[in-house]
């Protein structure tokens, strides 16, 4: 979720956009072949983006924590 975002928060924030050096928005880059909408689309400095963020992340860890099969997770 850092890096890829999911469709539906894309949706819910398109102000956290991240903007590009010629002014335009990213947009969402959600096709065929990929399972989210916006790799590298939303500012982590914008607070709702920053918290779904922190409150994935820290669900992950909950729901994983302890399991031998994992060895670590890259965030």
């Amino acid at each position: 979720m850092i890096v890829d975002f999911p469709e539906w928060l894309i949706g819910a924030h398109p102000e956290a956009r991240i903007e590009m050096a010629s002014g335009g928005k990213r947009q969402s880059e959600m096709h065929g072949s990929s399972m989210n909408g916006g790799h590298r689309a939303l500012c982590l400095n914008h607070t709702p983006v920053r918290d779904a963020a922190e409150r994935f992340l820290t669900a992950m860890a909950a729901r994983f924590r302890g399991r031998a099969a994992l060895l670590g997770y890259d965030i």
